[in-house]
Formats: C-alpha cells, sequence, structure tokens
C-alpha cells in the first residue's frame, strides 16, 4: 500500500519490478544503516523477463510521485521496454534498460546501476537510456554511481 516499505535482505534476485502506481519505498538494508556493502550485495538482476517489451529492472509508469524511492540497489541486466512515444504515436522506441520512468517522479538514490543494455529489434525507430531513461516526469536521481556498461546497443 502507499506509504509502506518493502526492505530487501542481500542477494540476487531475478527480477523485474514496477511500481504500478505505489508510492513505496524499495530498499536494501542501506536504508537502515547506510553501509554501502549492502548496495553491492542486494541485486536486482533483469536478465530474465518475462515479457521481452516490458524488461527493464524497475519500472515508473504509473505517475508514481516522489514517495515512490528505489535506495540501496543494484540495478544489472535489464534490456528496456518498448515504448509509444506520446508526441508522435507512429514511433516506438526502446529504451530504460535498468530503470524506465515514464511520466513519473520518483527518488532514485543511492543505487548502483551497471551492465544494463539496451539492444535494438525489428519493429523499433530508436533506443536510449541503458542505465535510466525518463520521460515525461520530473524524478529525483542522485548519488547513485553507473559505469559504462550501462549502453544501447546499436548492432542488435
Amino acid at each position: 500500500m502507499n506509504g509502506d516499505t518493502v526492505l530487501i535482505a542481500p542477494g540476487r534476485y531475478l527480477e523485474n519490478i514496477n511500481f504500478s502506481g505505489k508510492n513505496i519505498v524499495v530498499a536494501s538494508h542501506y536504508l537502515l544503516k547506510e553501509d554501502s556493502s549492502y548496495i553491492e550485495t542486494t541485486i536486482i538482476d533483469g536478465s530474465n523477463p518475462s515479457d521481452l517489451d516490458r524488461a527493464s529492472c524497475v519500472t515508473f509508469n504509473s505517475r508514481e510521485d516522489s514517495t515512490a524511492v528505489l535506495q540501496g540497489i543494484t540495478i544489472t541486466e535489464g534490456k528496456g521496454p518498448n515504448w509509444i512515444d506520446p508526441q508522435f504515436p507512429s514511433y516506438t522506441w526502446r529504451g530504460g534498460a535498468g530503470i524506465f520512468i515514464f511520466r513519473s517522479s520518483p527518488t532514485i538514490r543511492h543505487n548502483r546501476i551497471i551492465n544494463n543494455a539496451v539492444t535494438k529489434r525489428s519493429g523499433v525507430n530508436g533506443h536510449q537510456g541503458g542505465g535510466i531513461l525518463s520521460y515525461g516526469g520530473n524524478p529525483l536521481i542522485q548519488n547513485n554511481s553507473s559505469f559504462a556498461h550501462s549502453k544501447c546497443n546499436k548492432n542488435n
């Protein structure tokens, strides 16, 4: 429910999370102890999505506000969803492999966003946002780390 906190224990979780309009906190034990080792050992691995068109590790696409918080987690192996540009509905894009934010304003802080890759597929006009893609919202994104491994792959 809105206002709840989901505290994630250290481990690797094969998941693709959608906040689905819930303004909740999803965090590792970093939230409680501010020990950065929890960021490295609490991993959301989006490498095995049930639907390739919804393949971000974490999605905010239901008008979540700043009280929807993602904190203290490693976000990795996302592939990115297909999405239709509302200004140009004939265009389909692929983006936001690690974190996809669409018309939402969540708080994203103290995460590692690594090894995410957007791959171009047939029927897609373009791609962007290997680590994070934000469109039409006002997210607060602070104190995260990412590496060059989060990329768009033009060859696939």
